[in-house]
């Protein structure tokens, strides 16, 4: 016997489907209960059919994609060697993580600051320290990139 399987079975319309979740949704808004959107603006189905292939186009970034390491600061030098690793591996931005003050000179060390976004996410608040690394920041280097500072 050569047949497939799914020979066996009649195709269904998508009508046919919607109606039988119709049925099992018991008076449930079909488009509310079980449709929902991307980030990208894409609504994801519960079921697709031959009618849904199509190519659509998605709206991208226009200057791509960046790649973000996070790193937690708990000690500088490793902190600073996991970002230069992660930048030889192909990462493009940073975010640094820290809950307490660190030495922001050590952490930046041999990093090139004009080739790549810097974020800082602090569960602390230093106000003194922050306005030094902003300072230190601007005057040390000239960037292409931002260096945020998150709170």
């Amino acid at each position: 016997m050569n047949t497939f399987l799914f020979d066996e079975f009649k195709p269904l319309s998508t009508s046919v489907w919607k109606q039988k979740i119709q049925v099992d949704l018991k008076g449930a808004d079909y488009n509310e209960t079980l449709l929902w959107k991307t980030e990208e603006d894409i609504v994801v189905k519960p079921f697709y059919t031959k009618e849904d292939r199509t190519n659509s186009l998605l709206k991208l970034p226009k200057e791509g994609f960046n790649i973000c390491q996070s790193i937690f600061i708990d000690d500088e030098k490793i902190a600073n060697s996991l970002a230069i690793d992660s930048l030889n591996r192909g990462a493009n931005s940073i975010l640094f993580n820290a809950d307490k003050k660190f030495d922001y000179k050590k952490v930046l060390d041999k990093i090139d600051l004009k080739l790549i976004t810097i974020y800082f996410n602090f569960t602390f608040l230093d106000d003194v320290f922050q306005i030094e690394l902003s300072r230190f920041c601007n005057t040390k280097f000239t960037f292409s990139k931002p260096i945020l500072l998150v709170i």
